[in-house]
């Protein structure tokens, strides 16, 4: 099944704000390890340094400046997102993860937001989009947060954002249609 879609235009984001000893840092080799155990954990399939070096930096989009790491007091990687540059002022957010030990925190909108920030004000990017499992409600509730909005990109997704919009509890969620307009999809 095609996975949803939705799409950031060019607006603030929120101030970076975190929890004391939380900080952020860009891609170091040293920290491949941890960036598998977290795919491998939000996936449940196997990653492997391999799968980083083709996924990852072998995307000419992707370089280690826009590989966010977010580090626990620690010092430990414990989350990643990832920004591409797809070119002509588009944007993709990639690869998020947050480790399960410090979920609930409200990092997620923060760790969303640095490679959000870095598209818009390295890349000039206009807009960014993403895709997602219909599954993945807290995520999609960050991504709305970010002002991300779902994209129908085809018959089927009004419905499926139906259920999404329903198990978040909204009354109405604002989408783009195929062509980009935005309209109102209410929830039954």
């Amino acid at each position: 099944m095609e996975q949803l879609t939705m799409w950031w235009r060019k607006r603030t984001l929120p101030s970076p704000s975190l929890p004391e000893g939380y900080q952020f840092t860009t891609h170091r080799d040293s920290f491949t390890p941890q960036w598998t155990r977290m795919m491998t954990c939000i996936t449940g399939e196997e990653w492997s340094r391999e799968n980083f070096q083709e996924w990852m930096l072998g995307d000419p989009g992707i370089v280690p400046e826009s590989i966010f790491y977010l580090l626990s007091p620690e010092g430990t990687p414990v989350g990643s997102a990832t920004g591409v540059d797809k070119g002509n002022g588009l944007g993709y957010l990639h690869m998020v993860a947050l480790d399960p030990s410090v979920r609930g925190k409200g990092l997620a909108l923060q760790l969303c937001a640095q490679p959000m920030r870095w598209l818009a004000t390295q890349r000039d990017c206009k807009c960014v989009t993403l895709t997602t499992d219909d599954e993945r409600i807290p995520a999609i509730k960050t991504y709305l947060s970010l002002g991300f909005l779902p994209v129908l990109t085809d018959e089927s997704m009004e419905d499926r954002w139906r259920g999404v919009g329903n198990a978040i509890g909204l009354d109405i969620l604002q989408v783009y249609d195929a062509d980009r307009q935005q309209k109102k999809i209410v929830m039954m």
